[in-house]
């Protein structure tokens, strides 16, 4: 067992400049992997305003959102892989307009089967190519203690 304070002022000192852990939990030898507890992530994105409005943007967004389907497909090398972005997109807001470019925040489904992209998400909006994507949050999994050892306790019998 480690002290949370102590690791967490260990972790502080491997840090790159800029990113700032702010806390840590105790969390058990035969507990989830984090990747397993994964369930959104919060990205910052700067998009080229390329003369949109902001009220075209908006509308664009509240768009997305009321939509109760979001077709959209995935390249990689040869392949293509269809997808509905609709339920991975959980909110997008528009922050503000810096340097000719909006800013973005977007929260995002980050689950091992079910994860959507922000570069993704703005060719939805129709938005040309990002000009940055910052990660600042990831949202974990908050399972119960008792709940956790339930289920475990469940599968075991089995």
């Amino acid at each position: 067992p480690v002290d949370p304070a102590s690791a967490l002022a260990g972790v502080k000192k491997t840090m790159r400049p800029g990113v700032e852990p702010v806390s840590v939990d105790e969390v058990g030898v035969g507990g989830p992997s984090l990747q397993a507890l994964l369930r959104s992530a919060e990205y910052d994105v700067r998009v080229p305003a390329n003369g949109l409005s902001e009220d075209d943007l908006g509308r664009r967004i509240a768009a997305l959102l009321d939509a109760s389907s979001v077709p959209a497909e995935y390249r990689r090398e040869k392949k293509v892989r269809k997808y509905d972005l609709r339920p991975l997109v959980l909110d997008i807001r528009l922050e503000g307009v810096e340097d000719g470019a909006f800013r973005l925040a977007m929260r995002l489904r980050a689950e091992q089967e079910m994860t959507a992209r922000a570069d993704q998400t703005a060719l939805a909006l129709e938005l040309p190519e990002p000009l940055s994507v910052h990660r600042r949050c990831l949202h974990l999994d908050d399972i119960p203690a008792v709940l956790r050892a339930f289920r475990a306790g469940g599968e075991r019998e089995r």
